[in-house]
């Protein structure tokens, strides 16, 4: 254990002892460099000089770091660490010491560490440079303690602090961080006293603003201080973790979005004036929970689960609320949940329950006039999530309606309204939508239709006829397994990606001509296509997806269409049974991936004029029920393949194969008498179980040509 003083000017603190060290102040050059034994001082005599940290993790090394009298620079480059401690406290037990008389140079980040590491239980302490911005900041010794003292620190967006093991304090001062994290399961413990941490840094730099996910042995000791997300740019994410009292920690969230994830116990919850705060757990608040818009039509707070048709719980003392809606909450409590009269009015977005809501009230489109939705003279108010909206106008002529809020009321029916309109649309529907002819849906953000009720209801969607040229996503939404969506009318919206998740979907046998025709499911959900006609032209036509939960797929007798468009297509059937299944493109060569094992009934892949290639993904099974049908012409083959180089299998259980002018690779057959690829297609190689030539007289099928 020895002191260690800088006198080598400008130069590089690394494992080089040259002339840089000195065991006294102002002393002879030539000493080791610097253990985690030692304690290092930059002073008065070490001149206005910059010493650069190496750019590795390793080298840098320090019982304690002390910068008093110092008046050169300390640079810390990106790619390295200043490691401080080691099982005995500093002198005078002093961590770190920087004064305002130095320069720090840092690049800010997660690559620039200070990584305090003693192990000894003596509290030490860390003063930062007044107004310095520091890089990442670590705290990793087992049984350490350590102390802010004479001011706090700051990090910019990208600054990481983090909490591995040890005790972290706060000496009651305020401090900035890009992010904290403390997700493990050492011991370890948070004294924040009367402090205001703020967290400053977004989801475009870290993905998780507040990360005590993993909080085992995790321990808040009581305090008063308060969480400031004041992340401007993206959104916050703050988990907390499984069952955790932070101790009187309060949490405020005043703009961008928020994540809230975990089941805290907070002493005060506040979130104002943000776009949204999205919840996954089920938070206490033993104080005052604050929810509040910006106090205008279309800056209402809206509160949700982070998964469309979950919900969450807020278990408040009391409340405070102005201009919020509110979807998938359970009120609990000792808080007055009779929010009817709040500043703004409070809005029901659906799956709530516990809670007096604002009563639903009628509004009318007033005047012959377009306009924005929020400055619309309505009936009383602008509609809130629960009221239907009447819109019957003899509207002038070239009148638009734009909708510039986010939640536009419960049934909106346009039946009465003449003129011709033009609905800007965007944002939610939480009922029936009922179009007119004549009318025009323009609009690049698309609309979501929901059926957030409790319990089994039904809810429609009539475009009758409608001209939509919206080009954005209509994401069809139920919040459980009983409620249901239904379409009314043909589906036609050539631009617009159709998307359902939850519930029950009846396409009611009507025909969709669409861009992109989505089915995701995280949760139950039973899809009823009936004999539907499925038009398709985008490059993501067929988009099933079930990650979790029991999805129902009842479309055997659909048909879906793969339309004429540019660029490579993909098929993403997630194992399910469909209808019949045509690819008709026309002037173009582009490809179609099928993802998953899939069932048909049949599929036709079939051009005169472009070869184009189907491809399978590899390791899957793809069954055909009653005809797959694939074929060139001379000269222009169709290409069936595998979409790595690897085997797919295609089983035949009815004997229906019809492909001729093909080139087949990594492709394995299976069928009662083999499969056949017909006399006039190429073997590329890695097949199984195929027969290049015609199938024997009698067992050919005839198919229509769909070309």
């Amino acid at each position: 254990m020895a002191d260690r003083y800088w006198v080598g000017g400008t130069a590089t603190w690394d494992t080089t002892v040259g002339t840089k060290w000195a065991t006294t102040t102002g002393g002879a050059g030539g000493a080791s460099v610097p253990t985690a034994a030692d304690d290092v001082f930059f002073d008065v005599a070490s001149g206005a000089v910059t010493c650069t940290v190496a750019a590795d993790t390793t080298s840098v090394n320090c019982r304690s770091l002390n910068f008093t009298g110092f008046t050169g620079t300390f640079s810390h480059p990106a790619n390295s660490t200043v490691n401080i401690g080691d099982a005995t406290a500093g002198a005078s037990n002093i961590a770190l010491l920087m004064p305002a008389t130095m320069t720090y140079s840092v690049v800010s980040g997660t690559t620039s560490i200070m990584l305090f590491k003693s192990t000894s239980v003596t509290q030490q302490t860390i003063q930062c440079k007044p107004g310095a911005i520091m890089g990442a900041i670590t705290i990793d010794g087992t049984g350490s303690s350590y102390i802010l003292s004479a001011n706090g620190f700051l990090q910019t967006l990208s600054g990481v602090f983090t909490l591995t093991r040890g005790t972290f304090n706060s000496g009651n001062f305020n401090f900035t961080t890009g992010s904290f994290s403390s997700d493990n399961s050492n011991t370890r413990t948070l004294t924040l006293g009367t402090s205001t941490w703020t967290i400053n840094g977004g989801n475009a730099q870290t993905p998780r603003s507040w990360n005590t996910n993993t909080n085992t042995n995790l321990t808040y000791t009581t305090n008063t201080a308060t969480v400031a997300l004041t992340v401007v740019s993206g959104a916050c994410y703050m988990y907390t973790g499984s069952t955790k009292n932070t101790n009187g920690m309060s949490v405020t969230r005043t703009n961008g979005t928020w994540l809230l994830v975990g089941t805290p116990t907070f002493a005060n919850l506040t979130c104002t004036s943000i776009s949204g705060l999205s919840m996954s757990g089920n938070p206490t608040i033993t104080g005052t929970l604050t929810l509040s818009g910006s106090n205008s039509t279309t800056g209402r707070l809206y509160v949700s689960p982070d998964q469309f048709g979950s919900n969450y719980t807020f278990t408040a003392a009391n409340i405070a609320f102005s201009n919020v809606d509110l979807e998938g909450c359970r009120a609990a409590g000792a808080a007055n949940w009779d929010i009817s009269a709040i500043t703004g009015l409070s809005g029901d977005a659906g799956n709530n329950t516990g809670i007096t809501f604002t009563p639903a009230a009628t509004q009318t489109w007033s005047g012959t006039s377009g306009g924005n939705w929020s400055a619309n003279a309505w009936t009383t108010r602008v509609p809130l999530p629960q009221d239907d909206v009447v819109i019957s106008s003899a509207f002038t002529a070239s009148q638009t309606i734009t909708a510039n809020m986010a939640r536009l009321g419960n049934n909106i029916d346009f039946t009465g309204s003449t003129g011709n309109p033009i609905f800007s649309a965007s944002g939610g529907v939480y009922g029936a939508l009922t179009l007119i002819p004549g009318m025009t849906v323009s609009g690049a953000s698309g609309m979501t239709l929901y059926n957030n009720s409790v319990g089994a209801t039904t809810r429609s969607f009539n475009q009758n006829g409608a001209t939509i040229t919206n080009s954005g996503t209509w994401n069809i939404r139920s919040s459980n397994a009983l409620s249901t969506h239904e379409v009314t009318s043909t589906i036609n919206m050539p631009n617009v990606t159709f998307q359902f998740n939850k519930g029950i979907f009846n396409t009611n046998d009507n025909t969709f001509n669409v861009a992109n025709f989505g089915l995701t499911s995280t949760n139950t959900a039973t899809v009823n296509m009936g004999t539907s006609t499925i038009n398709v032209s985008g490059t993501a036509p067929v988009n099933v997806t079930n990650t979790a939960g029991s999805f129902i797929y009842n479309g055997l007798d659909a048909t879906i269409n793969i339309l004429s468009g540019t660029g490579a297509k993909t098929f993403a059937g997630a194992n399910k049974s469909f209808g019949i299944v045509n690819y008709v493109v026309s002037g173009s060569n582009g490809s179609l991936t099928i993802t998953g094992s899939n069932s048909f009934k049949q599929l036709n892949f079939r051009d005169a004029n472009n070869a184009r290639s189907l491809l399978f993904t590899a390791g899957t099974t793809t069954t055909i029920t009653d005809g797959f049908n694939v074929r060139g012409t001379a000269g222009k083959l169709m290409t069936v393949t595998s979409a790595t180089a690897a085997t797919h299998t295609i089983t035949d259980t009815s004997n229906s194969i019809d492909l001729d002018y093909v080139n087949l690779s990594y492709s394995t057959g299976v069928g009662v008498n083999g499969l056949y690829a017909g006399a006039n297609s190429t073997n590329s190689g890695n097949n199984t179980n195929w027969y290049f030539n015609q199938r024997p007289s009698g067992s050919f099928l005839a198919f229509m040509d769909y070309i």
